[in-house]
């Protein structure tokens, strides 16, 4: 019950705040929520922590308050940290420190100091990663500096609790440059300080910290103590969060000691602890663990379970981050909507003000010039709410095409993930299934027809799963670019005997961009399903030519043709996702059909900034 009330709070705090922004009373309110929301969002939603970041600078520098200022650039600092733009994110920190640093501020400025030592710490080890170790480890000195001076200034603060936060960044540092004597004792002097002011959470991750160093060691057992120990603290302070990855290092831990119950009892339940904060990703990493795992026993049937599990949990996170990147659009759009209007209130109110003044003024010419001042103001003012109104239908229309795009992508990227988990997952599954029947096999009678029917269709399922695979997306395509793919195209619909597809281009040399590609091998796709389901043409042609920056599509068939009101309707054919697609490309598209005389599609793709 206590679990379930924690994820309600994770999940609601966020929804909370975007409330109270449209309502915010004043603009320093409003700063301030403004920099919650990009801490919240940090955790999952990088563009929309950024943009909350934004508008708290920009509110911070309207009303003149440094300290909001410099909380704007450490939230901006933190979600370019997350996207692993570490330049961006070292320039937002810096700024931050500035501000904190001329206003005296030790606390902050040593938090500040943290934040880049974190940023450098974390550029360390994605280089280390990339296999850049003499880079990794000139970051991981950089980041040991700026813990260390952290440290100082929050022994001036005479801060203790900061104090053993600084400490045990230390000490991570120095497990990273390999230091691990040094690593331990400044993980215990931490841990000292941890126990002084009675913070359980601090101990929990100083005794993970040192759990992990024994087990680099081999030293099972002392690992073993300290990974339950902290498992313990964590469970007592009820940290959800951290309690994940504490049991996920347990199950690697018993993986060695080969006590498998254990394994997957810790599995099981890092799974459950984040279906209680719908941490997804973590589902995604653990889910993988459980189906390798059981595949490591040789217990198909369950890998299969956890596979599809795995598979399932990652088309969610997929489909939740296209509903959510569309979501933010609006929040967006209805946030810098908000802004207009009241730019546009002030500008009445101040046009009201006016007129109020002119009533005053008396005098027959001085009337007759006011009046025309005030025509001309007006008309200047009619003409601002009209640019106004258009500026805001232009963001209405961005908004559509970004959140199809969005879509589109969502789709492509969906498509890609299937397609691969078919061949790399299923596709491996099959081929050690039949390895195991041949072995059967040899051990039975292979003439048998109970065998035989059992291998061909084991056969049929795998050389199926390879078409869907390649159906799904076009390794020709990716591979090869958007000629040789709808060459490839051609064949297979010439190999069926239903319809001749012939393919002609001219200054195709060069491959366009990914995203040009997918989009018009899907429209030729779609162009070709269609022939062959409606048209009753014998031959389809499709020529693609090139010219400076330009790209012209013409998918011409001799078959019976449409009527023309469907296509100004937007139905039947598939032909409004068709148009979608070119309007996606910055595209126009001409149809020229009529009953009984086939169909052109003619496309004009803009290469310009392809």
């Amino acid at each position: 019950m206590l679990f379930a009330l924690v994820a309600e709070a994770s999940v609601t705090k966020k929804d909370s705040l975007l409330a109270w922004s449209r309502t915010a009373p004043n603009d320093s309110v409003l700063a301030s929520l403004y920099a919650e929301l990009s801490f919240e969002y940090r955790l999952f939603n990088n563009d929309s922590a950024l943009y909350y970041a934004n508008l708290t600078i920009k509110k911070a520098e309207q009303l003149g308050n440094e300290r909001l200022l410099a909380t704007g650039y450490q939230r901006k600092g933190m979600a370019w940290k997350k996207m692993g733009n570490w330049k961006l994110a070292h320039e937002a920190f810096y700024e931050a420190l500035r501000i904190r640093e001329r206003h005296g501020w030790l606390v902050d400025v040593g938090r500040c100091l943290m934040d880049i030592g974190n940023t450098y710490l974390d550029e360390g080890i994605f280089l280390e990663r990339d296999t850049n170790d003499v880079g990794a480890k000139q970051q991981y000195k950089l980041a040991l500096q700026h813990y260390e001076q952290a440290f100082d200034k929050m022994v001036l603060a005479n801060d203790t609790a900061w104090m053993a936060d600084a400490m045990y960044n230390i000490g991570n540092a120095h497990y990273y440059l390999y230091n691990d004597d040094m690593a331990l004792e400044c993980y215990f002097q931490s841990d000292q300080w941890y126990i002084q002011i009675g913070k359980v959470e601090g101990r929990a991750d100083v005794l993970l910290a040192v759990g992990l160093i024994h087990h680099v060691y081999g030293r099972l057992d002392s690992a073993l103590h300290y990974y339950s120990a902290a498992e313990q603290q964590y469970i007592l302070t009820n940290n959800i969060k951290n309690r994940i990855p504490c049991c996920i290092d347990l199950a690697e831990l018993y993986k060695e000691l080969n006590a498998h119950e254990q394994v997957l009892n810790y599995l099981l339940l890092a799974d459950s602890l984040a279906l209680v904060l719908n941490d997804q990703s973590r589902r995604i990493e653990i889910n993988e663990n459980l189906y390798a795992y059981h595949l490591s026993l040789n217990d198909y049937e369950k890998a299969l379970k956890y596979f599809r599990r795995y598979q399932y949990i990652k088309g969610q996170v997929l489909n939740e981050a296209v509903k959510s990147k569309v979501n933010e659009l609006h929040i967006r759009y209805q946030t810098e909507k908000k802004e207009q209007d009241n730019q546009l209130l002030k500008q009445e109110n101040e046009w009201s003000r006016e007129q109020l003044l002119y009533s005053y003024l008396g005098g027959g010419t001085l009337l007759v010039l006011l009046g025309l001042i005030f025509f001309f103001y007006r008309q200047r003012k009619i003409a601002q709410h009209l640019a106004a109104q258009n500026k805001i239908n232009t963001m209405i229309l961005e908004q559509d095409k970004k959140y199809f795009n969005a879509i589109m992508e969502g789709q492509e990227n969906e498509r890609k993930r299937v397609s691969q988990e078919l061949h790399d997952r299923m596709g491996g599954l099959l081929s050690t299934v039949k390895i195991h029947l041949g072995n059967l096999g040899n051990q039975l009678k292979k003439q048998s027809v109970q065998y035989k029917t059992t291998e061909a269709l084991l056969n049929d399922a795998i050389e199926e799963i390879r078409k869907i695979s390649n159906d799904m997306v076009s390794s020709v395509l990716l591979n090869f670019g958007l000629v040789p793919a709808l060459r490839d195209l051609a064949d297979t619909i010439n190999s069926t005997g239903k319809l001749k597809v012939v393919i002609k281009t001219f200054g195709m040399e060069e491959r366009l961009s990914n995203r040009v590609e997918i989009n018009c091998f899907r429209m030729v796709q779609e162009m070709v399903t269609n022939a062959l389901k409606h048209s009753e043409a014998n031959t389809l042609t499709i020529r693609i030519s090139r010219k400076a920056n330009q790209l012209q599509l013409v998918i011409k068939d001799d078959g019976k043709g449409f009527n023309p009101k469907l296509v100004e309707q937007g139905k039947g054919l598939g032909l409004k996702n068709i148009d979608r697609r070119v309007a996606s490309l910055g595209g126009t598209m001409k149809i020229n059909t009529a009953a009984g005389s086939g169909v052109i599609f003619t496309l004009y793709i803009p290469l310009s900034n392809d």
